[in-house]
């Protein structure tokens, strides 16, 4: 099953591009889990996280600073190869000025049929943040209609945010199999299983996801006794580090990252109207650092240290990611005060093995010692 989970990453252009092919629907790119996929989803399109490839940046640099943070110069350098010229439309989430500008050169160099940056705000739990917030959705949903040629009806935004609640629901109970002493799943494995959740249908996924969770609670994918860390930081778009981690004898039992909890953890009010219920959603879900206020994701880490009885934190930080390293003097100062050791690394567009292997160690060290 996991081995089917890595080949539909792998190949997550291919598909897209069946898709298109073969006339089934239409794919929209999005460039933060701040993105509305609901409303997206309910325009009958397929919704599809734009990431980069993991390899060194060689045309992103052209137009984009150096000490520009390494996940936009990489999915841009991806953007101007011509790996995502299937896209119908692209979908940016205001989330930071490195985001805002890699959008504003993707659209003017290679521009799809409709482009849309959704204005969220940045403190989001004021009745301004919602009423503003509410209306920029409708904009949205309106403007996204036209360009698709269909009427996003009330009942297909329902629809849409059943199928949603489900896809996070069943993401969060393969991320419980980590609870265990000995976990059912690896943090790599689970990792890899959201990934792939984001190039694809979600109700696919979601029958994949199923027919991974059956019969799969009494497995045992690690060794008794490791290492429990948990990862926080910046999105994390390849496994890789992952499994680095845990060929090391440690398990990645949960995370706070933006392809992690924070994109799932939090489901979509399904009564009341539509809208309003994807508004308070996407403002009150766990924050990434450039929301405030922040305390949500402090609570958040708490809990899951507590939760997945977590021995030590891996923090993950993009090279030149102005909000994380903001907000890295605070949550170093709140694992000390927890009293859970921790280590970092800073990712460029690509990692060396060697210094995720002996920071890790060093960590584990800590732990065992």
């Amino acid at each position: 099953m996991f081995t089917r989970v890595r080949e539909l990453i792998e190949s997550r252009h291919q598909n897209a591009m069946k898709w298109k092919e073969e006339g089934e629907r239409k794919i929209v790119g999005y460039l933060c889990t701040y993105s509305p996929e609901e409303i997206i989803h309910a325009s009958g399109a397929i919704p599809v996280r734009v990431v980069g490839s993991g390899e060194p940046v060689t045309l992103a640099d052209a137009h984009l600073q150096t000490f520009y943070c390494t996940f936009c110069r990489g999915f841009l350098d991806e953007c101007l190869k011509g790996s995502y010229d299937y896209l119908d439309a692209l979908i940016g989430g205001y989330s930071c000025d490195h985001y805002d500008t890699a959008f504003e050169i993707w659209t003017h160099n290679r521009p799809t049929a409709f482009n849309r940056k959704i204005d969220i705000p940045s403190i989001v739990n004021t009745p301004e943040a919602k009423e503003f917030f509410i209306e920029e959705l409708k904009i949205f949903r309106n403007k996204l209609g036209e360009a698709m040629g269909v009427e996003i009806s009330d009942d297909a935004l329902r629809n849409s945010i059943n199928v949603y609640n489900t896809h996070r629901t069943l993401l969060k109970e393969t991320y419980l199999l980590r609870k265990k002493d000995t976990p059912a799943i690896t943090g790599t494995e689970a990792l890899e299983t959201l990934l792939a959740g984001m190039y694809m249908l979600k109700e696919e996924h979601n029958q994949l996801m199923e027919e991974l969770l059956s019969g799969i609670e009494d497995r045992e994918a690690c060794a008794a006794g490791a290492a429990r860390l948990m990862v926080t930081g910046s999105e994390l778009d390849d496994a890789g580090i992952y499994r680095l981690i845990e060929e090391l004898g440690a398990v990645v039992v949960t995370d706070d990252i933006c392809t992690g909890t924070r994109y799932m953890w939090d489901l979509t009010p399904e009564q009341g109207d539509p809208i309003e219920a994807i508004a308070d959603r996407y403002l009150n879900k766990i924050p990434c650092p450039v929301k405030h206020p922040s305390d949500p994701r402090y609570d958040h880490i708490q809990n899951m240290v507590n939760e997945f009885n977590v021995q030590g934190v891996v923090i993950i930080i993009r090279k030149f990611c102005n909000t994380f390293e903001w907000d890295n003097p605070r949550l170093a100062e709140f694992l000390r005060k927890i009293n859970i050791p921790y280590t970092q690394i800073e990712l460029d567009t690509t990692f060396g093995s060697d210094e995720v292997k002996s920071k890790v160690q060093g960590l584990m060290d800590i732990i065992g010692g």
